[in-house]
């Protein structure tokens, strides 16, 4: 069975909505975007009000994070230290000690 997802319905319905409104239309909308995030997904809601507030329409949508492999991270460490590019040596072993201090 397959999951429909948010996305997936305004995917389905989105050549509806759009004969429906016309371009000169969009110039009458004001859009805002909300975004909250958690440890693993961001969320995203975005919403078209018209001019005379007659028409709202509210589209949300989750993304999730990139997992951050530390193994990787490492490696890369080590490829900063052995070329002698300390700038980016500091940047990574910054971002593994932030990552292993979520993790414990």
């Amino acid at each position: 069975m397959r999951k429909i997802y948010l996305v997936d319905l305004f995917d389905l319905f989105a050549s509806d909505l759009a004969s429906s409104r016309s371009k000169s239309d969009e110039k009458d909308m004001t859009k805002t975007i909300e975004e909250f995030e958690s440890e693993t997904h961001t969320t995203k809601r975005e919403t078209w009000v018209s001019q005379d507030g007659t028409y709202r329409y509210t589209r949300t949508y989750s993304e999730p994070k990139a997992r951050v492999n530390v193994g990787e991270l490492e490696s890369r460490l080590k490829k900063a230290v052995e070329i002698e590019d300390y700038e980016t040596a500091a940047v990574l072993r910054d971002e593994i000690r932030k990552h292993r201090k979520k993790e414990a």
